[in-house]
């Protein structure tokens, strides 16, 4: 890829042969089924490209949209949707290898063993560069760190592909009783896959498997300061100890919460997605380093269309906060140390 290169990691795209099927198995999908339908770049691609031309040397890296296969199908059934649309997303990625370079995989978190599976055939099968997790959900009980999902982490690490956990549900987060949306939507990003990062963090998970990569998507970057900092106010006075009385790994008197974070973020364990009109961006980058921080629009939801978005960049490119060489990684180098692409 040129220098000029530009990576958006986390863009939708809704295959045909998906979008029937969800349709036939959840007909009552209701408000974000009319959502979906109304944007139409998630199923034409002339559209699409034509949109995608005006950013020059751009490329997409897709993935479903919302809302997960957990959410509305369990078992069998949702792991033949997560099938379904994971053929099509590599179909798709070989008719037009420009523009979408590789395709994050669909799984169906309330059956952990066909996941794996399903992990193991997207990587071999039809090269697929991550998997998708839902922040929360129906289909989510309880935390990551619990044992029941460490067999996919253990698997992703074994096919050296990365997880990207982006927001599931905006309900069962504290805010089911506000009735104005734009709160809910607003917090509820960050708030899902800040709970999760601490799970993972907590629970030890980086370092049982040490060679994992973790992006959290669709929160912005200014949560990441706010967490280490919050960490570092509880952490001291709340390590705790096994049953043998010895520190946890993540628990330890030596380390700060905030220093144990970056600690990962430099071994290359843990990503985070950024909106290009994060204002603290330049500050998260100071706290945590730029290498964690990955472009990511949620094309073509949020970025409305070429000129918005366009628009955004030119504003990023010309920000005096972030250097240089932050740009550079956080445009497009990032993005490929995360999925492993050249």
């Amino acid at each position: 890829m040129a220098s000029d290169t530009i990576v958006d990691i986390y863009c939708h795209i809704m295959p045909e042969k998906f979008s029937g099927e969800m349709s036939r198995i959840a007909p009552r999908l209701g408000n974000i089924a009319a959502r979906l339908r109304g944007v139409k770049k998630l199923f034409d691609l002339d559209e699409r490209f034509r949109e995608m031309d005006q950013f020059g040397d751009y490329r997409e890296i897709v993935s479903l949209p919302n809302p997960p296969i957990e959410d509305f199908a369990s078992g069998a059934i949702g792991l033949e949707l997560a099938r379904i649309g994971n053929d099509a997303m590599a179909e798709l990625c070989a008719r037009h290898p420009k523009r979408f370079p590789t395709f994050v995989a669909a799984l169906s978190m309330t059956d952990v063993e066909g996941s794996v599976k399903e992990a193991r055939r997207a990587v071999k099968e039809l090269g697929m560069a991550g998997a998708m997790l839902p922040s929360n959900g129906e289909g989510i009980k309880g935390h990551f760190g619990a044992k029941i999902y460490w067999p996919i982490y253990e698997e992703a690490q074994k096919l050296n592909v990365p997880l990207a956990i982006h927001v599931g549900a905006l309900h069962h987060l504290g805010m089911d009783t506000i009735g104005v949306y734009y709160p809910v939507h607003a917090l509820g990003h960050p708030f899902g896959i800040m709970a999760q990062a601490a799970a993972l963090l907590s629970y030890g998970v980086f370092d049982r498997f040490p060679k994992l990569r973790v992006g959290f998507l669709e929160g912005g970057a200014t949560w990441v300061p706010f967490f280490m900092d919050r960490l570092d106010r509880s952490y001291p006075h709340h390590l705790q100890v096994d049953i043998d009385g010895k520190f946890l790994p993540s628990s330890q008197p030596d380390v700060m919460a905030s220093e144990y974070f970056r600690r990962h973020v430099k071994a290359g364990r843990i990503f985070v997605g950024f909106d290009c009109d994060d204002r603290g961006l330049g500050f998260a980058i100071q706290e945590a380093g730029n290498e964690p921080f990955l472009f990511a629009t949620d094309f073509p939801h949020e970025s409305f269309d070429a000129r918005h978005c366009r628009h955004e960049i030119d504003e990023l490119l010309a920000r005096g906060d972030v250097n240089q060489a932050d740009k550079a990684a956080i445009l497009a180098t990032n993005a490929k140390r995360f999925y492993g692409i050249n």
